[in-house]
């Protein structure tokens, strides 16, 4: 059985990412690591955190042998022990060349390209789950071809409308009659922009988030999102960890048909008329609550590390408890000081953003700046 290292080096070879910074928050506290980031944008969060320990930008990678030269370059250089991609493009990058890189160094996990690909396409991923008889909303894909009204007829309205692939509820649109659907279809006519009509869950939001190698988890939360985002179909602002069994038989099915192998983040329904789970999609990447999981007591950077090195470890355990990031915690402030209002659960401190960003302040600050 292999040893924990009592050094580490990890190099990020997407680095150009926000999640990138996330990242880098959640490996600080591992003692003796040791944090290297590649990215093809000169200035991304993660170049003013204090937590990397170098930082290479190459804006042009050129073609895939250039761009493993480059990474094999940065290894060498470092001592790198482990490469950890952390984004959609990256993640694919490495799966598809998993056999070259692993001769340069071990490799966090990935899905191979055929699962990335099906876990990326949320009209291939609801037809997966059609398939294996797993829980999820009735789904069809809608095509320029053929009637839009028959398509439509197909689903009960309330209903979503979603491009296939994509993220942060970006071009998601949620219709409460058939011909505010069809109007929406009749304005994206010429589009190549391919979509999916999938029936409303009347319910709540909650999350998985997991870390596989070969269909089995390694680790994971689960989390019930608390505070939505006043923006609809965008990331929550405030979730609470819980513990839940269905929810675990669900996911871990699902790992095991699709043979998943990395990080992921699944987006699930709670159904209050049916008392059901239900799943709706599934990003094969790292996620936006990644700090709440962190501060849960799950470091999945950390862990999926250790998983490319080989190096065994049980099922990390994780508390119950609220996360809440830094915007909707100011304006809790505000109302506690300017008047009543509606007041949120998270802790003021440990549950929050607040200790990551006070650790790492500069980030936030250019990334406030740039918001402006």
């Amino acid at each position: 059985m292999k040893d924990i290292p009592e050094k580490l080096s990890i190099l990020i070879p997407d680095g150009e990412e926000y999640h990138s910074w996330n990242v880098a928050m959640s490996l600080a506290d591992v003692p003796k690591l040791k944090l290297h980031v590649l990215s093809k944008t000169r200035w991304p969060l993660v170049r003013f955190s204090r937590h990397r320990a170098s930082f290479h930008y190459v804006k042009n990678r050129g073609n895939d042998d250039a761009r493993i030269e480059t990474i094999s370059q940065i290894v060498r250089q470092n001592d790198v022990d482990v490469i950890l991609p952390i984004t959609e493009p990256g993640i694919r990058f490495v799966s598809v060349h998993r056999k070259q890189l692993e001769k340069i160094a071990a490799i966090a996990p990935t899905p191979d390209p055929d699962t990335f690909d099906l876990t990326v396409d949320k009209g291939l991923f609801a037809a997966f789950l059609a398939q294996k008889g797993l829980p999820h909303p009735h789904t069809i894909p809608w095509s320029n071809e053929g009637s839009p009204s028959q398509q439509i007829s197909d689903i009960p309205f309330p209903a979503l409308v979603k491009p296939t692939k994509g993220a942060g509820g970006e071009d998601m649109h949620l219709f409460e009659k058939p011909d505010s659907a069809l109007s929406f279809f009749k304005k994206k006519a010429s589009s190549s922009k391919r979509y999916i009509i999938q029936e409303y869950i009347p319910g709540h939001d909650m999350g998985c988030s997991l870390l596989c190698l070969d269909g089995k988890i390694l680790a994971y939360t689960i989390q019930d999102v608390e505070i939505p985002n006043p923006r609809a179909f965008d990331n929550w602002w405030g979730i609470r960890f819980v513990q839940n069994d269905e929810v675990l038989d669900t996911v871990t099915k699902l790992m095991h048909e699709l043979n998943f192998s990395g990080v992921a983040h699944i987006d699930l329904r709670y159904n209050e008329q049916e008392k059901q789970v239900k799943i709706l999609e599934l990003n094969p990447r790292f996620w936006a609550s990644l700090l709440g999981s962190h501060c849960a007591g799950v470091n999945f950077p950390y862990w999926a590390s250790l998983a490319g090195l080989g190096i065994p470890f049980p099922v990390p355990d994780y508390s119950t408890e609220s996360f809440i990031i830094v915007r909707p915690l100011i304006k809790q402030l505000k109302t506690m000081i300017l008047g009543p209002g509606k007041s949120y659960t998270a802790p003021v401190y440990r549950g929050t953003s607040w200790p990551y960003y006070l650790n790492d302040p500069l980030p936030f600050l250019v990334n406030h700046l740039r918001r402006r």
